[in-house]
């Protein structure tokens, strides 16, 4: 009978009414997650001065792969959390009592997860997006002169006077800045690319797939909630019914042994002994 009620479906968790109210809490969890990758992007940043081509992108997948792991993960722990309230509010319901407001909000609803993660990677992804239609393909500019050049030939004006144009200093327009931002949003994005200067337009124009994975992780673990839900309450039933066997078989023994006597197994010391003694006499 046990195996029939873990073999059964169970229907899909209740959904939240009020879902709206847990929008704050959930998605400020989802931006402390943006912000730790932000922050690891940047520490494994130095990975893009790796020699050897095909390790250094193995590491920036591997990275990449737990960096969308943690979205997953955090979508998958509120998935499992806002099921098991929503199975607690279906037993609730079932007695007759009344759901309030508050519990509501806390139940299963995959509109309030793909709404926090649109709320947390909306602006890094409209950025992404403002770049990468913006950015142009790489063209030269001139670069700051060695300093062996400056030092000797500086008295020279035959020489100086022509290269003038490269001592002009380069500013950063809106467009720069805006880049800038968007690839520390993104860095471990643009350590894919060995050269990020001549490569600029490709990577500014793919910049915004990164944001898409990370929504897209968030969300697919938060619809997996109910199904790992259901599979750690099979565990638990299981754990329980193990414990109660091992409750049982231990009742059972102190029951045989008298609290602590030995077992008999049958056979009556007593008994035997005062048959022995019957017989001497």
């Amino acid at each position: 009978m046990a195996k029939t009620n873990d073999s059964k479906k169970l229907p899909p968790p209740r959904r939240a009414k009020a879902w709206h109210k847990r929008i704050a809490a959930q998605s400020g969890r989802l931006f402390l997650i943006l912000v730790a990758t932000v922050i690891l992007g940047l520490m494994f940043s130095g990975l893009q001065t790796i020699g050897i081509f095909w390790l250094a992108e193995l590491i920036n997948a591997v990275i990449l792969g737990l960096f969308l792991f943690l979205f997953f993960n955090e979508g998958l722990s509120a998935g499992v959390r806002d099921t098991d309230m929503s199975r607690r509010m279906e037993k609730l319901e079932k007695e007759g009592r009344t759901v309030s407001a508050q519990d509501d909000a806390l139940c299963y609803s995959p509109v309030r997860s793909v709404v926090c993660a649109v709320a947390v990677l909306i602006l890094p992804f409209l950025l992404a997006v403002i770049v990468g239609l913006l950015s142009k393909p790489y063209t030269y500019r001139l670069q700051d002169l060695p300093t062996w050049l400056t030092q000797n030939y500086s008295v020279r004006s035959d020489i100086m006077g022509p290269l003038g144009a490269y001592m002009k200093p380069v500013t950063l327009d809106t467009v720069d800045w805006l880049r800038l931002v968007a690839r520390i949003l993104g860095m471990i994005f643009v350590a894919f690319f060995p050269d990020p200067q001549k490569q600029v337009f490709i990577i500014d124009r793919t910049l915004p797939v990164l944001f898409v994975l990370y929504g897209c992780a968030y969300v697919i673990g938060y619809l997996c909630g109910p199904s790992r839900y259901a599979k750690l309450s099979k565990q638990q039933r299981k754990a329980k019914r193990v414990a109660q066997k091992k409750a049982q078989r231990r009742s059972l023994a102190e029951e045989l042994t008298r609290q602590g006597a030995e077992v008999h197994y049958g056979e009556r010391t007593d008994v035997v002994n005062k048959e022995d003694k019957n017989r001497l006499v």
